[in-house]
């Protein structure tokens, strides 16, 4: 992080982390990062689980689903910067991790700011994406902010 010190008199911009500051100079400010102001967001605009297993689903929010094993989820999303969807054409390498550490990844596709990606789902296990993940394999220029997706996939019954 960085930090706005001062030094005999002299304000100074430094890099470090919040131990450090907190332990060394307490009075210090953290200087916002220009580029985390300005990162697009990921915005998650429908959850659609399979039309056969839609009656066993429970979808709350845009941010957390339970689906039985062997659906299928069809996830609709924008990147968008403030209110506006950026009309960017690119894919990225999106991660669902597992609370047991296994890992999955689907492509996300963006056309002119819209993505559609599609999960199937086969075992029963809790996979999440957070902001992290996503970012994980991005320069920090392509860097995007994204409140989380919890897909909670239970045995069917």
């Amino acid at each position: 992080m960085k930090w706005l010190i001062e030094i005999d008199g002299q304000e100074s911009e430094i890099l470090a982390d919040e131990a450090f500051i907190s332990e060394h100079y307490p009075d210090a400010v953290r200087v916002e990062n220009e580029q985390e102001a300005v990162r697009p967001e990921i915005v998650i605009t429908s959850l659609t689980p399979s039309a056969e297993h839609a009656d066993d689903s429970l979808i709350e929010g845009l941010h957390n689903v339970t689906m039985p094993a062997g659906s299928v989820l069809t996830v609709t999303c924008e990147l968008r910067l403030g209110d506006q969807v950026l009309p960017v054409t690119e894919a990225f390498r999106m991660p669902l991790v597992a609370r047991d550490g296994r890992e999955r990844v689907v492509l996300v596709r963006f056309e002119e700011g819209a993505a559609v990606f599609i999960v199937p789902l086969t075992e029963s296990r809790v996979w999440q994406v957070t902001e992290d993940a996503v970012n994980s394999a991005l320069p920090a220029d392509r860097q995007m902010r994204f409140a989380g997706l919890t897909v909670y996939v239970v045995e069917a019954a």
